[in-house]
């Protein structure tokens, strides 16, 4: 968990028309399961969201959330013991040999609640793989996210989803909002269709990848549709490790890799959400400065008004972060045996039971709750608390 450095620069709270509470939940396969452990913690302790977001499996995990309620820690319960494959579980001489078998043969025998190898399934044409455009067939995700995911609920309920893919043919990241559009398991699947193993997913009359590709942290897509002029609280749950010791092997090297572009894509987003808060201050100080005859005048002006509209902020950033361990593999991402998904599980409990414990210690804090309809105007290009000096982890407001 990262510790706060420094008071962050911002308004006061009190400056802000209401509070949104918002929860974030990233991408990572079989690591999700930390995101329900943690989960379960918050909601022991009666916290509520009016805003739920999500990427990749992290989709899944926000839209049970979002749509079951009361329900949700039970329903996503029900979701992590449908992945667990006793199938992956099998006797080995060491617990990273155990993690590494058990990956291995999701890959190769596929989960069956989740994907099945196309090359176990069916005929080949005379292509043969060449002709595939994925490796599996997610047709168990979809029954599964079916059967979990109220989507009427979703359409009606209070809380706000928003999920994120990426256009394969633009680049462009898409957010998909409940409160727009009626989402179907279809956005869910886009949102999770992490190339070459999953297809594309057709979404209207455009075809999406997993949205964890441009960025593994939807907070963006979020805080662009609140208004600039709010207070926002954001649990930000991140699935890979931000330190680690210099890799002594290919495996080691291939995880570190692998945390640090998940994690650098959500420390760009802080430091560009810095220099957006420092240009703010600026130009408050500056604007103070002029009569108020001339300051109205500004203010007038479109592109000035868009400008400070952009850069104002009121964000809170608590951070849960999944610590992982010394040599974990590379392969934690796809290894749904029933013993790592079980540790993950706890391991998000554990780390959400004590961080609550650390926040309920300050005096102006307040636990999060939903505070009605999430129906606002939108949308608005404002984004992160500005950071302070040094290693980012310390630096987006976390606490």
């Amino acid at each position: 968990m990262a510790q706060r450095t420094r008071p962050p620069v911002r308004r006061k709270a009190s400056d802000a028309s209401r509070t949104w509470d918002v929860l974030v939940f990233q991408g990572g396969g079989a690591l999700g399961a930390y995101e329900a452990g943690a989960y379960g913690a918050l909601a022991e302790k009666g916290w509520t969201f009016d805003v739920l977001a999500g990427v990749s499996i992290g989709a899944a995990n926000a839209a049970i959330v979002a749509s079951r309620g009361k329900e949700a820690t039970t329903y996503l319960g029900r979701f992590w013991d449908a992945l667990s494959d006793p199938i992956a579980e099998s006797p080995a001489p060491s617990e990273m040999a155990r993690r590494q078998l058990a990956a291995w043969k999701s890959v190769y025998l596929g989960n069956p609640a989740m994907f099945q190898p196309r090359w176990m399934s069916g005929p080949w044409g005379l292509g043969g793989p060449m002709e595939w455009t994925s490796l599996y067939d997610p047709a168990p995700y979809r029954r599964l996210l079916e059967k979990m995911v109220d989507f009427r609920a979703l359409h009606d309920g209070a809380s706000r989803l928003i999920v994120t893919a990426v256009d394969v043919q633009s680049g462009e990241l898409r957010g998909f909002d409940s409160h727009t559009e009626r989402l179907g398991v279809e956005h869910l699947l886009a949102s999770g269709a992490l190339p070459p193993a999953f297809p594309a997913v057709k979404v209207g009359d455009r075809y999406y990848w997993d949205g964890g590709l441009v960025s593994n942290t939807p907070a963006r897509k979020v805080l662009e549709v609140l208004p600039h002029s709010d207070r926002r609280r954001v649990v930000m749950v991140e699935l890979f490790p931000r330190h680690h010791r210099l890799p002594r092997n290919l495996p080691e090297a291939l995880s570190t890799l692998k945390d640090l572009t998940y994690m650098r894509k959500l420390d760009l987003d802080s430091e560009e959400a810095t220099r957006d808060s420092e240009f703010h201050l600026v130009m408050d100080e500056c604007l103070a400065s002029l009569p108020k005859a001339d300051r109205e005048r500004l203010a007038r002006l479109p592109a000035l008004s868009s400008t400070l509209l952009r850069h104002r902020h009121h964000v809170d950033l608590y951070l849960l972060t999944h610590s992982g361990e010394d040599g974990e593999p590379e392969s934690k991402d796809y290894d749904f045996s029933p013993t790592t998904l079980r540790m993950h599980r706890k391991e998000g409990r554990k780390s959400a039971e004590e961080a609550l414990l650390r926040w309920e210690k300050r005096a102006d804090f307040e636990p999060f709750r939903a505070h009605g309809t999430a129906t606002v105007p939108g949308p608005r290009a404002d984004y992160l608390p500005p950071a302070a000096p040094g290693p980012v982890a310390a630096r987006a407001t976390a606490r």
